[in-house]
């Protein structure tokens, strides 16, 4: 299910005005834009030379760039590059020269 029927909230922001907060590690930071039950919506940044910690995606994820690079151990996607992590998917994301990019994640549950 792509969304909730029950969401039925209309949402709309300026990411251009939101500030940037801390992210889950040192190097990525991110900005909330909606949460609903198990969904959360934000942009996400990595600073270059980041990498995250390998993590499963319990309830998948799907990600769109936005600016620079990011990477797996399968491959690597530039800006414009949609990217779908089903429910119980694993990876270890890394940008050498930065990124920032749109995720949607816990809506594959």
């Amino acid at each position: 299910m792509q969304m909730d029927p029950a969401d039925s909230k209309k949402v709309v922001l300026d990411t251009d005005a939101l500030d940037w907060q801390p992210g889950p590690e040192a190097g990525v930071d991110i900005k909330p834009l909606h949460e609903f039950g198990d969904e959360k919506v934000m942009l996400m940044r990595i600073l270059a030379g980041t990498r995250i910690a390998r993590h499963r995606h319990e309830a998948g994820t799907e990600l769109f760039v936005l600016d620079g690079t990011l990477a797996d151990e399968d491959g690597t996607y530039g800006k414009g590059a949609w990217q779908r992590q089903p429910a119980g998917s694993v990876h270890e994301p890394f940008s050498e020269q930065g990124c920032v990019f749109y995720v949607k994640k816990g809506h594959f549950v």
